[in-house]
């Protein structure tokens, strides 16, 4: 299973379009919340994701339990 970082995916973007304006309107988001997705102030949304080719998984799993005594 491959773990994608939706941020170097966005800085990724950046890199090849050349700015953070042009990310932006590549994605159809303002360069505020463009800004805020790259320095980690907001989570992508699932509608940024999916145009990253990148999709939401949520995984749970179980504590282990210590067994103290007390």
């Amino acid at each position: 299973m491959m773990i994608a970082d939706p941020v170097k995916a966005l800085r990724r973007l950046v890199k090849t379009l050349g700015t953070q304006r042009a990310a932006a309107a590549g994605l159809g988001i303002s360069v505020n919340y463009m800004s805020d997705l790259i320095n980690g102030r907001r989570d992508c949304s699932d509608r940024i994701l999916a145009k990253l080719q990148l999709k939401r998984v949520i995984v749970t799993a179980r504590r282990k339990t210590s067994h103290v005594s007390r």
